[in-house]
């Protein structure tokens, strides 16, 4: 029947509108087909590093927060036990323990006990067996200990000690070519450099080709990559990267002049 009102006529060419809209938005659905797989491809990769770089970053945080801490501590344990390099490294190792340490709540106080002490001692073999730290005593100096130490016994020590006694009252005057008085040279300074493991897959690539420590085939223009030293690069090559904290504190006992590494670059 022929449309011979204004309503009937306007609600055919609505109809015809609406087949016609239809029909466009099939056809440009049909010429889009697969785009979004071509840009998930492009950014993907990206994306992914993005993610995997924040996840890692947030552990290499943590690791520095906690490696500060333990510095310190290990600076703690060597005011009152003469410096001792062994004390030195023993609080270290317990201070990073909390790293390597996971409990449960339905574990005992014991099995806690156990986990830290666990914890504590693959610290102290990888300080004292594996050669993941590096902690060297900035102060004092061996000018210091030639300057102002006499020699004295602790435990199974025999060597230059620097007085601790009464330096409210000792002469403040640097002496002997050491450049610093005897107050001075009683402030212990530690740098602690530490081989933290990289977790997560790929930064570890990035890190080193950024370093400098692997090849880059295709390096940022204008990037100088940094030169890291022998125990870096060592750090690099065990799939690690270096952390420093430094720390110091007043001496509460005489300084006894133990071995300590020259450098940790």
């Amino acid at each position: 029947m022929p449309c011979t009102t204004p309503r009937c006529c306007w609600s055919c060419w609505a109809r015809r509108r609406a087949r016609t809209m239809l029909a466009r938005r099939n056809a440009d659905r049909a010429g889009q087909s697969g785009q979004a797989m071509v840009e998930m491809v492009v950014v993907l990769f990206a994306a992914l590093l993005l993610l995997f770089g924040i996840i890692q970053f947030g552990l290499v945080y943590q690791a520095k927060v906690a490696l500060d801490y333990a510095t310190f501590e290990a600076a703690r344990a060597g005011a009152v036990n003469h410096a001792d390099r062994r004390a030195i490294e023993f609080a270290l190792a317990r201070g990073l323990a909390s790293l390597y340490t996971s409990v449960g709540s339905a574990d005992s106080r014991s099995d806690r006990v156990r986990k830290v002490q666990a914890a504590r001692d693959r610290v102290l073999a990888e300080i004292r067996d594996d050669n993941y730290a590096c902690i060297e005593r900035l102060n004092p100096t061996p000018a210091a200990f030639s300057a102002y130490g006499v020699v004295g016994d602790v435990g199974d020590y025999h060597g230059p000690l620097i007085p601790n006694s009464n330096l409210l009252y000792r002469d403040a005057t640097p002496r002997g070519g050491a450049d610093l008085s005897i107050q001075d040279a009683n402030l212990l300074k530690l740098r602690v450099t530490y081989c933290y493991p990289l977790y997560v897959p790929l930064i570890g690539t990035v890190i080193k080709r950024l370093q400098g420590v692997e090849p880059d085939p295709d390096p940022p223009s204008g990037w100088t990559p940094a030169r890291p030293g022998d125990f870096q690069r060592a750090c690099y090559a065990a799939n690690r990267i270096p952390l420093v904290a430094q720390a110091m504190v007043r001496m509460q006992s005489a300084a006894r002049d133990d071995s300590f590494p020259a450098s940790c670059d």
